[in-house]
């Protein structure tokens, strides 16, 4: 009977633990549900994790390469980047800093080269310098400037 009362406790106790922790890790904004989750790569390595918004990425995140390199960190829509967030190249270094659409370049943002230095910062459309902006070469030192559009210099 003791063992009996002590498996009933113990399944009580794990089933108080889950609706707290499931609690705590959910929120309920208007109809949507709002939780923090993980989606996997078939390797077993973190695809996404994040704010998840009825199963789907949305909201704050983070998504990873299939190596499990840190690809991007930031606001994410439907599982792309969308709104302001960060890039990184393989070797986890900062690649681009700004704004997203659609998993796309879009707004304002700086795009680094590998070691570091800026190679564009200015205003963005769909992947390509549209709008006021720099570009700078591998040195460092200034090389274009004006308005862009489809990442020609136009004035």
């Amino acid at each position: 009977m003791k063992s009996k009362i002590l498996i009933i406790l113990g399944a009580l106790c794990m089933l108080i633990a889950v609706v707290i922790f499931v609690s705590k890790n959910n929120h309920i904004i208007g109809n949507n549900k709002t939780t923090y989750g993980k989606i996997y790569y078939d390797n077993n390595k973190v695809n996404y994790e994040g704010e998840m918004k009825n199963g789907k990425p949305n909201g704050k995140g983070k998504i990873y390469l299939e190596n499990g390199k840190l690809y991007y960190d930031g606001e994410v829509k439907d599982g792309k980047p969308n709104g302001k967030g960060k890039s990184y190249y393989e070797n986890g270094k900062l690649n681009y800093d700004g704004e997203w659409k659609d998993g796309l370049y879009h707004g304002k943002g700086i795009i680094y080269y590998e070691d570091g230095k800026i190679n564009y910062e200015g205003e963005l459309e769909n992947g390509n310098a549209n709008g006021k902006g720099k570009y700078y070469n591998a040195s460092g030192e200034l090389e274009l400037e004006g308005t862009f559009k489809h990442n020609e210099l136009i004035e």
